[in-house]
């Protein structure tokens, strides 16, 4: 009875390799390299902070007919975590001036600490939109920027677009 089971679960068990298909890949994305913003101050930008879903490398996603439902993609995946990366961005991009790298002891050193509070894409209209919000010294900065593109490339292009107007932003603020 058993070598009958055997033999039963055997084409089963091929039917499932022939039948199932491939299986994807998984993508890897960073963001493209920011314009550099020249500020007159020293900043230090302290490690970003996440929390939950945004700990993770997965992109993550919300269709705007169910705003409340933050989803992660599957083969989807940033190549560094969220925070790690935006430090390094914010690093890139907020260059200071010569004036503010030399050293100066009645200079102080800003120091900003970031907090991500939405980095998502968002589904609405048959269009994606790379959503950034952050929050730095208690001061929200926000950017939401259309991708040419439903592709999840053109969507990180979005963001890419998204955190240099941020960037901008602070430079102004600074």
């Amino acid at each position: 009875m058993k070598y009958v089971r055997f033999l039963i679960f055997i084409p089963l068990l091929s039917a499932c390799s022939f039948f199932g298909g491939t299986i994807p890949a998984d993508h890897f994305y960073r963001l493209p390299a920011p314009t550099p913003s020249i500020i007159a101050t020293a900043v230090e930008i302290t490690a970003v902070r996440t929390d939950g879903l945004y700990n993770e490398r997965a992109l993550l996603f919300v269709n705007a007919e169910r705003p409340l439902e933050l989803q992660r993609y599957t083969y989807h995946f940033w190549a560094l975590t969220p925070a790690k990366m935006l430090q390094s961005y914010l690093q890139t991009c907020l260059i200071q001036s010569d004036a503010a790298q030399q050293p100066d002891n009645n200079k102080s050193r800003i120091q900003l600490s970031p907090v991500v509070e939405s980095f998502e894409r968002v589904l609405a209209n048959g269009q994606a939109l790379a959503v950034v919000k952050l929050r730095i010294n208690q001061r929200d900065y926000a950017s939401s920027v259309a991708a040419d593109a439903l592709d999840m490339h053109a969507t990180v292009v979005a963001y890419g677009q998204a955190m240099q107007k941020i960037c901008a932003a602070i430079a102004h603020d600074m």
